[in-house]
């Protein structure tokens, strides 16, 4: 193996640890937020708001930022709830990565 190809197996592996950060999620799934829970209290003591950009999740604490990838497209969001599932999403969310008509779907998840 040449030098150049040692540098960029060596930048490959470099980049791949940052963007694949150790406390990422690989396959969880997500869904979204029933019309029923628009404008109930959260566990955080909010009014959940369906075009907010909540999350709730079973596994991050409530006020964690996230970074939630489905294919190619990535969104952002808050942890303001709890629930018995993966990941709940808000359909303000949900929407940006996916069509509603699909219900859930596997996403890449990360702190930030």
């Amino acid at each position: 193996m040449n030098l150049k190809n040692t540098l960029i197996t060596k930048l490959l592996i470099v980049s791949s640890f940052i963007l694949s950060p150790a406390h990422a999620i690989a396959g969880t799934t997500a869904t979204y937020y029933s019309d029923s829970y628009q404008g109930k209290k959260m566990a955080n003591g909010q009014r959940f708001n369906q075009n907010s950009n909540t999350v709730a999740s079973n596994r991050f604490k409530i006020g964690t930022n996230l970074r939630i990838c489905h294919q190619n497209r990535c969104v952002t969001g808050v942890v303001r709830d709890k629930c018995r599932c993966s990941l709940d999403l808000s359909k303000g969310l949900f929407r940006q990565l996916s069509s509603l008509k699909k219900g859930s779907i596997s996403v890449q998840v990360s702190k930030i």
